[in-house]
């Protein structure tokens, strides 16, 4: 488990203004996982940039879990009591209000991501600043040769016309953001991490040099989203050699944090994939009733098959594939850990969906009735328990192949959705309420191949009131 995670905001949480994970955030907050948002975002004051993070975009995040790199530029313009010209734009400059004297020369430059103050002119007046005044300072927000447009496409960001600043002027830029040590020390400091806990902490970007580029020790991991292009890994190792990189997609890599959140695991049993190094093995768990419990609807036989067997070889699956994972890390093998996701994957999702699998079910038939809040939703969003039924029945039949059928809430929209998911795969974009296998292994050995009457027997054993409490504290 990380004692703290760092995660760029842009190109992993927010892809095209489109959040990737909307799970991530709660669920380290739910685990309690000391951690902070980072962005370079220099278009923006810290609150405005806090304010379309949350209102546009829809992260949940407080003011306090988001570090920018203006605020450090600002605090340090004003303890070197410096007077800047400021190549940032309208937004931006509010966090310097009050620290720009129009009746004094100008002896700093600080330059953000200012598209309409990038033109002869004003470079030429920041240019002049830096050549005449010896002791003025070239300020940056920070050096990011390009970042992902709206469009999808890559555009240039402030790093290169810094670099056409420092090259004309000689004078080196003082970085405020990513990748300055100072950047992340920041955020290290305000989350309580110790120096002997860096090894400990978790960075998580998309870019190798501006989100990853630092040589604090870090366990620095690339995903692929955003900016991300084959072969970026490579340029960290070029410039820093003892840093550990893993490249990996932003749904693995916090596949048991957010499952956790939605599953109610405990948060030792919720170990991250890309860190553990000393852990304790998965196990399989007990069922809370006997094999033959929830006859005559489903057998005994299936019940300890399904169990027995396919559950344990599930966890069985995911013990190995983190053995071999933690192996590859130390070996700093990247090939390996990117072949190892769809085995972490396959058979953590095995493993996720049947440990809540078995919890669903129940022999005691007063528990299979919803009732409550539970009963509520259900009867505002699909008219009655029967016709859930009948829509969950029917979207989980369709599946071609294998895989899951869902009851899942959706807090955004406040919800109840049916919802379906291919061979192992966890409902992620939900909390999930109910859970139903049509696997064959599930049913095949009792119902042959009609799959509705495994469908229709199952409900007489689902436990309604576990949903039930599901449903309240996702609610």
């Amino acid at each position: 488990m990380f004692k703290a995670v760092l995660i760029d905001i842009s190109g992993t949480l927010i892809v095209n203004d489109n959040q990737t994970q909307r799970s991530v955030v709660a669920a380290l907050s739910r685990l309690s996982i000391p951690h902070k948002l980072l962005s370079n975002a220099s278009k923006q004051s810290h609150s405005d940039a806090h304010f379309d993070l949350t209102t546009k975009l829809g992260l949940d995040i407080s003011l306090s879990d988001l570090i920018t790199p203006l605020s450090s530029c600002s605090q340090h313009i004003r303890d070197n009591n410096l007077n800047p010209l400021l190549l940032l734009t309208q937004s931006a400059s509010k966090d310097f209000e009050g620290l720009v004297d129009s009746t004094k020369p100008l002896d700093s430059v600080v330059v953000g991501l200012a598209p309409d103050k990038f033109d002869y002119h004003s470079l030429n007046v920041a240019f002049r600043i830096l050549k005449d005044i010896p002791q003025s300072q070239l300020i940056a927000t920070h050096s990011s040769l390009y970042f992902q447009d709206k469009d999808d496409q890559l555009s240039l960001g402030p790093g290169p016309f810094i670099h056409a600043l420092q090259s004309a002027s000689g004078k080196s830029p003082l970085i405020c953001g990513k990748p300055s040590s100072s950047f992340f020390i920041t955020a290290l400091d305000q989350l309580g991490i110790n120096q002997q806990d860096y090894k400990d902490v978790a960075i998580v970007g998309d870019d190798a040099l501006s989100d990853l580029g630092t040589d604090l020790p870090l366990a620095k991991i690339l995903v692929k989203t955003g900016k991300y292009r084959e072969g970026d890994e490579r340029k960290i190792g070029r410039i820093f050699r003892l840093a550990y990189v893993s490249v990996i997609h932003m749904n693995f890599l916090f596949y048991t944090i957010m499952f956790a959140n939605a599953f109610k695991q405990l948060p030792q049993q919720s170990r991250s994939f890309a860190t553990t190094a000393l852990r304790l093995k998965h196990t399989l768990p007990p069922l809370p009733y006997a094999y033959d419990a929830l006859e005559p609807h489903i057998s005994s036989d299936i019940m300890t098959t399904h169990h027995s067997k396919h559950h344990a070889t599930y966890v069985n699956g995911l013990n190995a594939a983190e053995e071999s994972y933690v192996k590859a890390q130390n070996a700093n093998d990247i090939k390996t850990l990117i072949a190892l996701q769809p085995a972490l994957k396959f058979n953590g999702g095995g493993h996720i969906n049947h440990s809540l699998f078995w919890k669903n079910l129940t022999p005691d038939s007063g528990r299979t009735a919803p009732s409550g809040g539970l009963a509520e939703q259900i009867n505002k969003d699909f008219g009655s328990f029967d016709a859930l039924k009948g829509k969950v029945n029917a979207a989980t039949a369709a599946i071609q192949g294998s895989g899951w059928g869902w009851l899942g809430y959706n807090k955004e929209a406040k919800r109840l959705e049916v919802a379906t998911t291919a061979n192992q795969d966890p409902l992620t974009h939900l909390t999930p309420i109910v859970g139903i296998d049509i696997w064959e292994h599930a049913f095949y050995l009792q119902y042959k191949n009609v799959k509705p009457d495994y469908l229709n027997a199952i409900w007489n054993v689902m436990d309604m009131q576990e949903a039930g409490k599901r449903f309240d504290e996702a609610a």
